[in-house]
């Protein structure tokens, strides 16, 4: 059972000799990081905002309301994703393509840009 113990020790020793500080290779960390970031400090760094067209079939049947999106803003201040988390039917497609279309001043972290996760609302009245 000692030998054993030894023998054991010996290979496992070998095997950590075998791996040198050099070999070791550090987890890789995400080159993008994602911060999540109010919707009214986004509003504040909003630098150009589309405003949807109103549907005629919406406008016709006279539903307002707004949709709720979470968005993903890229480093550069693009919008790169949305997904719906509320809104009329209606008023969705119109919505989404305005709002893929805002721009942002981008968000920093310590000096340096960051991806953001916000919400984005797209009223729609019927004025």
């Amino acid at each position: 059972m000692r030998i054993q113990a030894m023998i054991g020790a010996a290979v496992i020793g070998i095997g950590l000799a075998a791996i040198g500080q050099d070999d070791v290779v550090p987890p890789k960390q995400e080159s993008t990081t994602r911060v999540r970031v109010s919707e009214g400090v986004m509003k504040g760094l909003l630098i150009k905002k589309v405003a949807p067209e109103y549907p005629r079939e919406a406008r016709e049947k006279h539903i307002t309301g707004s949709v709720e999106m979470k968005a993903i803003i890229s480093q550069e201040g693009d919008v790169q994703k949305l997904i719906i988390l509320s809104g009329d039917p209606l008023l969705v497609h119109s919505a989404v393509e305005a709002a893929k279309q805002w721009k942002y001043k981008p968000y920093l972290q310590q000096g340096q840009p960051v991806e953001v996760e916000t919400q984005i609302k797209v009223i729609f009245s019927g004025n």
